[in-house]
């Protein structure tokens, strides 16, 4: 039995999930300064655990909203993908489920997004930098070395009373920031491309359908309220 996708539109979920991920980049630069802050401070300082506490929990909030947002967004630019045309290598389902199987969490969410940027690449014609693998690549090594490491340093800089111990526990930190900087604003930029194209190829698809070639039809930018801003026409004079 072949099952019909209908297009949907992504991109009130793109958006939160852009969100999510920028305020999580925001707190993960703060931790990377931890060690500097904690090594400044006494151990007696009451305000500044306080604030240590308030900060760790509003991460793991952040982090846990942003990967509620992302997967909702995935599983509908899975959904709309083959709206519009592509065949699914896994059952739908597995957009959200592969996410939680070991091993396969390593595997299927890349191929299944690889797939998706490539045919909406291949539908609207555009020339774009596939930024799949990097995004992946940096995920990757996010998730071999978790938050717990940032603890790790946290907690070994706070320790610490000489000056090497200090420095290689910060340039540890700074390392896994800096992935996790690159990371996050690799994942925000492809969840705009590819919810832009894709909604850019289902234009033309329904143009096509009464005639039109589509192609010169343009997808206005999402703005931060989730709609879509509409391009002003232009006076001919």
């Amino acid at each position: 039995m072949t099952i019909r996708y209908q297009y949907r539109d992504n991109g009130r979920r793109a958006v939160l999930a852009q969100i999510c991920l920028a305020a999580g980049l925001v707190l993960t630069v703060y931790f990377s300064a931890m060690p500097l802050l904690a090594a400044s401070q006494t151990p007696s300082n009451g305000r500044m655990n306080t604030l240590e506490t308030i900060v760790l929990v509003l991460y793991w909030l952040i982090q846990l909203f942003t990967r509620i947002t992302f997967l909702f967004w995935f599983r509908r630019a899975y959904e709309n993908a083959a709206a519009n045309g592509m065949r699914l290598r896994y059952a739908l389902g597995w957009s959200v489920g592969a996410w939680f199987v070991p091993i396969v969490n390593y595997w299927w969410p890349a191929r299944m997004a690889n797939d998706m940027w490539r045919h909406a690449v291949a539908r609207t014609r555009m020339r774009t930098l596939n930024l799949v693998v990097p995004w992946w690549c940096s995920w990757v090594l996010h998730s071999v070395m978790p938050f717990q490491t940032f603890l790790y340093v946290f907690l070994v800089a706070r320790s610490a009373r000489k000056l090497p111990e200090f420095e290689s526990a910060n340039l540890f930190s700074l390392v896994l920031t800096a992935n996790d900087v690159i990371g996050a604003l690799l994942a925000i930029e492809m969840i705009r491309r590819l919810t832009r194209m894709q909604a850019q190829a289902s234009l033309e698809s329904i143009a096509s359908v009464f005639g039109g070639e589509g192609t010169a039809t343009e997808v206005p930018p999402v703005t931060a309220t989730g709609m879509r801003r509409e391009p002003r026409s232009r006076s001919t004079g």
